[in-house]
């Protein structure tokens, strides 16, 4: 169980950082 715990936290984190690096390239490609 505390597996599946971290295997979601790690896929949080995963998605948090694509998701700011897609914003930062839209930021940048719109300027």
């Amino acid at each position: 169980m505390k597996v599946a715990i971290v295997f979601a936290y790690v896929v949080g984190i995963i998605y948090s950082v694509f998701f700011v690096a897609g914003g930062i390239v839209a930021i940048m490609e719109g300027i």
